[in-house]
């Protein structure tokens, strides 16, 4: 599984799924109790989807795109298209 990695000097995304663009978790300093915390979620912390006609459909990867080679995820439902790039 590939994985793109992002963040500041305020939080970490360590872990961006290339195949449907979740986040699996993030991290962050947390100063008051003088560590790094780190959020996880069982099947992701975030999930991007799209909504069309009231309908929640999850995100597919769709192949490298054309921006910096990052990957780019695509929908399609009805008379709706959805492409994003990670």
């Amino acid at each position: 599984m590939n994985y793109q990695v992002t963040g500041n000097e305020y939080i970490s995304l360590p872990t961006i799924r290339e195949s449907d663009g979740v986040v699996e978790g993030v991290t962050f300093l947390y100063m008051q109790v003088k560590g790094l915390l780190e959020l996880r979620g069982k099947a992701g912390l975030i999930r991007p989807y799209m909504e069309a006609e009231e309908q929640r459909l999850r995100c597919i990867q769709s192949g490298r795109g054309s921006i910096a080679g990052f990957p780019a995820l695509r929908r399609r439902s009805g008379r709706f298209a959805f492409r994003a790039f990670i």
